[in-house]
């Protein structure tokens, strides 16, 4: 099942000047950040290691689907997504569906398949807030 919190995300307007903040306020090591594109989602994002390094501050400035509109509702450093480590995502995948919080893509549509595939390998999904009382949630399961 779950085997850790994975990640914490939280949205910001100006990338660069949070990885900038949070590298000073938190001391965790900077990383540049990516851009994201996918039909209907344009991010730019960075995972900032906290700790050990098993756990990661996601920060995500959205400027095409979700994320842009919470954004401008609730502003700088809104809670954006949890993410949890999964042993076994396809699995997990049917509790969830037999929870009525069926997977999803990036962009909150359903998936027609049992996960999305990362180009590191990485088996992923998300559950978008509607499902799970207000929280975007991603649930992961890291290639070996």
């Amino acid at each position: 099942m779950i085997n850790q919190i994975h990640h914490v995300a939280i949205l910001t307007s100006d990338i660069e000047s949070a990885i900038s903040h949070y590298v000073e306020l938190l001391g965790c090591e900077y990383r540049d950040p990516i851009d994201v594109e996918k039909p209907g989602l344009r991010w730019r994002s960075v995972l900032l290691p906290i700790g050990n390094g098993s756990t990661a501050l996601q920060l995500i400035e959205p400027t095409e689907g979700p994320g842009v509109e919470q954004l401008a509702q609730q502003g700088e450093g809104a809670l954006f997504e949890i993410g949890f480590n999964c042993a076994d995502v396809e699995s997990f995948g049917e509790h969830l569906i037999s929870h009525n919080a069926a997977p999803a893509d990036l962009t909150g549509e359903q998936l027609h398949e049992k996960f999305l595939q990362s180009k590191y390998g990485n088996r992923f999904y998300i559950v978008p807030p509607d499902k799970s009382r207000g929280t975007r949630l991603e649930f992961v399961q890291f290639s070996d």
